[in-house]
């Protein structure tokens, strides 16, 4: 039996866009978008769930509908999610480089600090 993942078809419904789940929730914004692309149930703990719930008015019910007319579906679905969760963690992985690069240049930038990052100096 598949889990089908009704995240789409919800927010579209409540006016949502992945910005606007993201700014609600607090959950990364790859995360979300990931989310929204999914037919399948994706990885998420139970505080990603209840941040989705909250943001958006619903229970998980609302979300996740189970699916027993294609059993067929749940090993292309799990593939399907774990490769969702690797790109959403990799979108993650580069929002926080970037956010931790921007603030070691301006750091650079004010002299409060100098940077090299291949440790060329030594």
């Amino acid at each position: 039996m598949a889990i089908l993942w009704q995240l789409s078809g919800l927010a579209r419904n409540c006016g949502f866009s992945a910005e606007s789940i993201a700014q609600a929730t607090g959950l990364p914004i790859a995360l979300i978008e990931g989310w929204l692309q999914q037919t399948f149930m994706p990885p998420l703990t139970a505080h990603e769930l209840d941040c989705l719930c909250r943001a958006l008015n619903c229970q998980p019910g609302d979300l996740l509908v189970a699916d027993a007319s294609d059993p067929a579906a749940d090993c292309g679905g799990e593939q399907t999610c774990l490769d969702s969760l690797l790109d959403a963690k990799l979108h993650i992985f580069h929002e926080e480089m970037n956010e931790h690069l921007t603030r070691l240049q301006i750091l650079g930038n004010e002299g409060t600090a100098e940077i090299d990052p291949v440790g060329s100096s030594a």
